[in-house]
């Protein structure tokens, strides 16, 4: 693993030396990797934009109130967060490429693709998504924020309905591999000062997994036009599972420049009916349950565009105390490349 560490610490280093000589680099030499970005963008929203002229001949369209204009959007979009990838109207396909590392001897590997395909011919009700999320427990919700902790890639069509007395309701149907899904999502935004408050209450159902639900809350206040804290409240549970998943994240976002981003977050989390073996030589090992916070998360993430404005890499570290570790220190380590395609904005 030591020598993993330092071959990415390097790629990192050979990135910092790109960026800093790039105002030295001919744009001769780098137009044929510019050509090929446009090409591959070209094309996504060409595909986009057949499907969207083919509904668009057969769908009857319905007249919709414009979404309301949210604090921290352009937070959001270049953190690429959970409200990012529900609530976008543009057209993109994002590849990541990460590592993780841990103290405990943990490492993950893993690439995921996200991508949004709106249909604006069809009006604003209809976008193909794709998704890749390999992360299975609320720890993830600081980058993933979804209600699928499955693994695998799902791949389906939104349906965004038209705003009924301030909720916004989106359905999505799909599959996770060979399981199927529904999705039924309703928020709604509202202001209290300087605060923009958004309840978010989903539903889902699923052949493998049955019924799932889950609340989150969020409270965003924009300290400046370029810093934004949040809290984030959340719930769920599901028909095979005992107990309640809850959690909370505190997230301050900070765009440094352009293309230059950090973001502070502290995460607990927990389950009311947790279990655990103990581990005591002196009696013999049982299972136990408990309902207090089992996980405390902090991490520090930054984010930078270099290159290329839709070439990203960022690092993560973080340290955390679980209760299934004996709330011992486990120091890790994320690190990752984000090439994005599409619109850029």
């Amino acid at each position: 693993m030591r020598f993993k560490l330092i071959y990415i610490f390097m790629l990192f280093l050979q990135l910092q030396t790109l960026s800093a000589e790039s105002n030295t680099t001919t744009e001769q030499e780098l137009s044929y990797i510019d050509k090929i970005h446009k090409i591959l963008s070209d094309t996504i929203l060409d595909y986009s934009n057949s499907i969207d002229i083919m509904l668009s001949n057969t769908l009857h369209k319905f007249d919709t109130n414009s979404t309301q204009d949210i604090n921290g959007r352009a937070t959001d979009s270049f953190f690429h967060s959970d409200k990012f990838l529900e609530e976008t109207d543009e057209t993109f396909v994002s590849v990541r490429v990460d590592s993780n590392f841990n103290s405990n001897g943990t490492h993950q590997s893993n690439i995921s693709i996200n991508a949004r395909l709106p249909l604006s011919r069809s009006t604003k009700e209809f976008n193909f998504f794709i998704n890749d999320l390999n992360q299975n427990n609320f720890n993830d919700l600081v980058n993933h924020n979804t209600i699928d902790k499955n693994t695998g890639t799902q791949i389906g069509v939104n349906y965004f309905a038209p705003i009924f007395h301030q909720i916004n309701s989106k359905y999505s149907i799909g599959t996770n591999g060979i399981n199927p899904f529904s999705i039924a999502r309703y928020t709604i935004n509202k202001s209290f000062y300087t605060w923009l408050i958004q309840p978010a209450q989903a539903f889902k159902y699923s052949l493998k997994d049955g019924f799932e639900e889950e609340t989150k809350i969020y409270f965003d206040k924009q300290l400046t036009e370029s810093r934004l804290f949040r809290i984030d409240i959340y719930r769920s549970s599901k028909a095979d599972s005992s107990g309640m998943n809850y959690g909370l994240a505190l997230q301050h976002f900070w765009l440094l420049k352009d293309n230059t981003g950090i973001s502070l977050s502290q995460l607990f989390s927990g389950n009311t009916q947790y279990e655990y073996s103990t581990n005591n030589p002196l009696f013999p090992q049982e299972t136990q349950r408990d309902n207090k916070i089992t996980n405390y998360t902090t991490s520090l993430s930054y984010r930078k565009s270099v290159w290329r404005k839709w070439f990203f890499y960022g690092v993560t570290p973080n340290v955390n105390f679980q209760k299934s570790n004996n709330f011992e220190t486990n120091y890790g380590i994320s690190l990752f490349l984000d090439l994005h395609f599409g619109n850029i904005k």
